[in-house]
């Protein structure tokens, strides 16, 4: 089974190079969450997208994005605890996916339309691009573990 560690850096073995460097390493971004329906909105717009396409840490089921605010804690398991700190804004970066940045699209106006729709879309309200957290209490999150406020 599929398991990570949560350290207050973020998850164990992962790098985020905006994160350390222009934000130096600030722990209130440590993991990136996002819910399975921002995913599939996703999908509604782009059928090819996969999970971890948006840089998510942790794909969570049963909670809908809107649902999550700014300072709530949740503990993913029996020890692993997060704070909720802030929405993710949709950025450039995610003009890069292939599906967005399309090489039979030719015209640079057109590629450049299609993030731009892709960008506003995922900005349509707080969390559908996903939430940072920062960790409260360093621990293993396994797939399929509960979820719950602490």
């Amino acid at each position: 089974m599929a398991t990570i560690t949560l350290t207050p850096e973020g998850v164990a073995g992962d790098y985020n190079h905006y994160r350390t460097q222009a934000l130096a390493s600030t722990p209130d971004r440590a993991i990136s969450i996002l819910t399975t329906d921002a995913v599939k909105f996703v999908r509604t717009l782009y059928s090819n997208s996969q999970d971890g396409d948006l840089g998510e840490n942790i794909l969570i089921d049963g909670i809908h994005s809107r649902a999550i605010k700014v300072g709530e804690r949740y503990r993913f398991g029996e020890i692993a605890v997060v704070q909720i700190t802030e929405p993710i804004e949709p950025c450039a970066n995610l003009c890069k996916l292939p599906y967005i940045n399309d090489p039979t699209i030719t015209q640079p106006r057109q590629r450049l339309e299609r993030c731009k729709h892709f960008i506003n879309k995922l900005d349509s309200y707080d969390g559908l691009r996903g939430w940072y957290a920062k960790v409260i209490q360093p621990g293993d999150v396994k797939v399929g573990d509960l979820l719950q406020l602490a």
